[in-house]
């Protein structure tokens, strides 16, 4: 649906891929998905959605808007809570003990996708100035903008909220009882939810929405002309943020949806965060996830860290547990099941074992643990690299033997010389995992409350969970140190150093 010019440009850009990628999508004929053949970016980031479609629906146009309204839904109560959580935790002052319990967590990082402890986002906070950040939701299938949501941060805390317009097919999902009580902090932001993305700019004349249709879906081309329109939205609507610092970041299409239902949020979403917004390295022509404006806290952690460092130190910074810990959560869904069945639908399927099936090995059945997503090898590479370049591993010696010997045999990673091969030397379509950690099953998990999520520590095996679970652990995270270090006195590793992915972690004692 790209416009002439934009076709243009992203052709240029991403013509290799794009044949690359048509020569992908034509092996997945098979799986009989729909009308459309499925986006790559479907099992590149998240295998779980393809799954998902093939499982439970064809993928059809409709089916994504519906699923992008959901999400519009979701995301908005997920900020919604945050913001009153925060609230709650400036007024109650819990202790850390409480507040890393599935009671206190809350949507409050950036972006709303993994639980957080509000007391440590507000002495860490993502921005430390006074910002609006701003969220585009991209449509692949039209090459237009289906959503937008805002969000003001002040001394580190998110003090207000507005939704700022969908397209009119979404918004035709809206309840009446969903207009009139859509959660924001200003009456002055417009009702009509459909104001914003028709807004015009008066340099171009080109309406918010259709701007990725006009400039080519490639971020970088259209963050300066959205800027514009949505600080003239600013002047307008809530001059009192106006003259504060906008940051704008682009939420992708389908990875959007299905990132957000990962079941866990720092292995599981934030290492798919760094994945999509670090793509260049597995030779991908456009970032599906990105920033434009004034650097946060993250942006410049995404950038210079491997990506299991970025998730160990997001893991200390916002979901540390008692002696500091290193914890990970089970994420949840703020809307409930009759709001939003096909989200919970997602987060069914990969709770039920599936979210890998046919897109890994050695293993496709289950739930990986937390250590086994740090250490994971995406597919496909489209362009040759090296272990260095693709940093997703801090100290790629210390993998276990039988793990790099799959690397080796299955992916082609030379790690004499560090190279790793393009997709059309070793044309690899599966995650690759390593063969000495156990996956979990759905069974192993204490009963699940969707509507809380659970919390555990980021060093969980199988087997630990197994003892955690036998000794009365609930996944609450209420005195979870105690459950964690019972088990590992009973697994003979009470206080000891062990290999958390690739670095060294010392397990916490009472």
């Amino acid at each position: 649906m790209l416009g002439p010019e934009g076709f243009s440009r992203l052709k240029n850009k991403a013509g290799e891929t794009l044949l690359l990628q048509d020569e992908v999508s034509e092996k997945f004929k098979h799986l009989n998905l729909g009308e459309h053949s499925i986006p790559p970016e479907l099992w590149e980031v998240e295998p779980w959605m393809a799954n998902w479609v093939r499982e439970r629906y064809r993928w059809e146009e409709g089916i994504y808007h519906r699923l992008a309204y959901e999400e519009f839904m979701e995301w908005a109560r997920r900020v919604w809570e945050a913001l009153l959580q925060t609230r709650k935790v400036i007024k109650e002052k819990p202790g850390p003990e409480e507040t890393i319990s599935t009671e206190w967590l809350s949507y409050g990082g950036i972006p709303p996708g993994f639980l957080v402890r509000p007391d440590l986002l507000l002495r860490t906070p993502f921005f430390n100035h006074p910002t609006t950040i701003v969220w585009l939701h991209l449509d692949f299938w039209k090459a237009e903008f289906d959503w937008a949501q805002g969000l003001h941060f002040k001394d580190g805390m998110p003090l207000s909220y507005w939704a700022i317009g969908m397209g009119e097919r979404l918004a035709s999902c809206l309840t009446e009882e969903e207009r009139e009580n859509f959660p924001r902090s200003y009456a002055i932001t417009p009702k009509s939810f459909t104001y914003l993305p028709y807004r015009k700019d008066t340099v171009t004349g080109l309406r918010l929405f259709e701007l990725p249709r006009s400039f080519s879906v490639d971020p970088a081309e259209w963050f300066p002309a959205a800027r514009n329109l949505i600080r003239d939205f600013l002047d307008e609507m809530l001059p009192c943020w106006s003259k504060y610092p906008l940051v704008l970041s682009l939420s992708p299409g389908v990875s959007g949806i299905g990132s957000q239902q990962s079941p866990w949020g720092f292995s599981g979403f934030l290492g798919e965060v760094w994945l999509s917004s670090q793509n260049h390295r597995l030779g991908h022509p456009i970032n599906y996830y990105g920033y434009d404006g004034p650097e946060g806290l993250e942006n410049v952690l995404v950038r210079t860290l491997s990506r299991e460092a970025f998730v160990r130190l997001m893991s200390g910074l916002y979901l540390r547990g008692p002696r500091g810990m290193l914890c990970d959560a089970v994420g949840k869904n703020c809307s409930p099941p009759k709001k939003t069945p096909l989200l919970h639908s997602i987060r069914k399927l990969t709770f039920e074992g599936k979210m890998f099936r046919d897109f890994a090995a050695p293993f496709d059945d289950g739930i990986p643990p937390p250590r086994a997503l740090l250490t994971a090898l995406p597919a496909p590479i489209y362009k040759e690299t090296t272990l260095e370049e693709l940093n997703l591993w801090e100290n790629p010696d210390n993998l276990p033997r039988e793990y790099r010997e799959l690397l080796e045999s299955e992916a082609g990673i030379d790690f004499k010389t560090g190279r790793v091969p393009s997709y059309e030397e070793v044309p690899r379509l599966k995650w690759l995992f390593d063969p000495t950690i156990e996956w979990l099953k759905p069974k192993d998990f204490p009963e699940m409350d969707w509507s809380r999520g659970q919390v555990w520590p980021l060093d969980l095996t199988r087997e630990k969970m197994e003892i955690m679970v036998e000794e009365g652990y609930d996944g609450s995270g209420k005195d979870l140190l105690h459950y964690s270090c019972l088990a590992d006195r009973k697994l003979g590793q009470y206080g000891k150093t062990i290999l958390l992915g690739t670095m060294p972690y010392k397990l916490p004692e009472e």
